[in-house]
């Protein structure tokens, strides 16, 4: 999730992010990030830890250009099924 942030949404350097401590991005609506949403990122590996005890959702609009295709959802999907 930390890489999809930084190559779609990072539209500053990360250093000018890190030394402000925010940004501003978003498509049609800009909303204030700031860097700790980012270092979560980093630090909180979300596949990495996913319980497979547990059920997951995964969600997206068809007009999303930066969530996963269906394809790329399906395998992530049956990834997870994996023991």
């Amino acid at each position: 999730m930390d890489e999809c942030f930084k190559n779609n949404l990072l539209k500053d350097p990360l250093k000018e992010f890190r030394k402000n401590g925010y940004i501003y991005t978003g498509f049609s609506k800009k909303i204030r990030v700031p860097y700790k949403f980012y270092d979560s990122l980093l630090k909180n590996k979300i596949f990495d830890n996913y319980n497979k005890e547990y059920p997951m959702l995964i969600v997206h609009g068809t007009k999303d250009k930066i969530a996963p295709t269906v394809l790329q959802t399906t395998g992530l999907y049956w990834s997870f099924l994996k023991p």
